[in-house]
This record gives structure tokens, C-alpha cells and sequence, in this order.
């Protein structure tokens, strides 16, 4: 019987820490969508996705910008790794 709960438990820990790393490489993909995969943080998640769709993508895809692109890449990079942790952190909670 006991054997069978450590089991469980296990089982447990590892689908908590799976849900944290995708809601964490969400995040970083598009910001807001870790937070809609967890169910946690619904209303800025989605003005984060609205954000990205309407400002980052289309910046992204004028192959005009490249050297804007260039100046904010960094910028967005570290603001993507912090929802990134941000999520991880967040799917860990109960």
C-alpha cells in the first residue's frame, strides 16, 4: 500500500513539472500563453497574447525593421525568459 502511494505521489511530481516547463516555454514563445495553459493569471494572459499578436508579430514579419528588430531584440529576450519563469514558478503553486 505504501509503495502504491510513493507511486502516486511520484506520478504527481512528475505532471506538476512537466505542466511547469511547458507553461514556462510557452511564456517564452508567446508571452501570456503559459499563464492561459495553467488557468492561473486569465486576464493578463490574454492581453499579453493580444499584445503580441497585434505589436510583435507584425514587427516582426516587416522585413523593413530588421534593424529595429536588432535594437529590442534584447529587450524582449529577457522580458520572454522572465514570463518564462514567472510560469514555471506559477505551475509549481497549488
Amino acid at each position: 500500500m505504501r509503495l502504491l502511494k510513493n507511486k502516486n505521489i511520484a506520478a504527481l511530481l512528475n505532471l506538476v513539472r512537466e505542466k511547469k516547463n511547458i507553461a514556462a516555454v510557452l511564456n517564452f514563445l508567446v508571452w501570456g500563453a503559459g499563464y492561459l495553459y495553467l488557468g492561473k493569471r486569465k486576464v493578463l494572459g490574454i492581453g499579453l497574447v493580444i499584445s503580441y499578436l497585434v505589436f510583435l508579430l507584425p514587427l516582426a514579419l516587416e522585413s523593413e525593421m530588421i534593424p529595429l528588430l536588432l535594437k529590442i531584440i534584447v529587450p524582449i529576450t529577457l522580458i520572454s525568459f522572465l514570463f518564462a519563469y514567472d510560469a514555471y514558478e506559477e505551475g509549481g503553486e497549488k
